[in-house]
Order: structure tokens, then sequence, then C-alpha cells
């Protein structure tokens, strides 16, 4: 009985390991591209505020 289930779960583990590989890489994918859309309107509102600023320096 031991054995047997031993075996299946010997004969499941590559699978499941290809399984968690593929979720993982997702994840981490969609993080990158989450990341990626965050950092653009964090530079976006960088600009508008180094805009802002000049336009403000140049009236003093």
């Amino acid at each position: 009985m031991g054995e047997k289930q031993a075996d299946d779960i010997l004969q499941i583990y590559p699978h499941a390991g290809a399984y968690l590989k593929k979720t993982l890489q997702q994840e981490a994918e969609e993080k990158i591209a989450n990341n990626q859309r965050l950092l653009s309107e964090v530079d976006g509102k960088i600009q508008e505020y180094n805009t802002a600023v000049m336009e403000i320096n140049s009236c003093l």
C-alpha cells in the first residue's frame, strides 16, 4: 500500500513541478506587466510635477 502511494506520488511529481513552474512564470509576467504600467503612471506624474515646478520657477 505504502509503495503504491509512493509510486503514484513519484509519477505525479514531474507534472506538478511543470504546472508550478508554468503558474509561477505566468504570475511573474503579470506582476512585471503591472509594475511597468505603474512605472509609466509614475513617470507621467513626475513629468507633470517637473513641468509645474518649471512654470512656477519661471514666474519668480
